[in-house]
């Protein structure tokens, strides 16, 4: 996966990276998940996505920190519903532990985004791949 964080020596707590896939962007975040990372990458994920003309996303996050707190959670969803708006549908596989409450996926559906959270892979790109 090309690691855009290394290649422009950006100072990242978060760190992100994409590889290609027939039918979506496959798409690995892990470090500190914190509200000043995800402004930048939510809108490196969005550009990624354009740049490459995708509509998927299949996002990994499962070597991602616990938030300290659940306003973390909720700044990440709406961040991606204000950045990503009806443009990208996406699929977030992660522990339990990270997905928790399901805040992020419940405030960015609530503002239009077409977007779930899974634990297992095989469900998250079935329900990704799904007209």
């Amino acid at each position: 996966m090309n690691d855009l964080n290394k290649s422009k020596g950006e100072n990242f707590i978060m760190k992100v990276s994409f590889q290609n896939e027939s039918d979506y962007l496959n798409v690995k975040v892990w470090g500190d998940w914190t509200i000043k990372d995800v402004i930048s990458i939510v809108e490196k994920i969005y550009q990624e996505a354009q740049k490459r003309t995708y509509s998927r996303i299949l996002l990994y996050a499962n070597d991602l920190s616990l938030p300290k707190t659940d306003m973390v959670r909720f700044f990440s969803g709406d961040q991606i519903a204000k950045v990503w708006g009806h443009e990208l549908k996406a699929a977030i596989v992660s522990k339990p532990e990270i997905i928790k409450d399901r805040k992020t996926e419940t405030v960015a559906r609530n503002r239009g985004v077409d977007l779930s959270v899974f634990i297992c892979e095989v469900e998250a790109l079935k329900w990704l791949l799904k007209n």
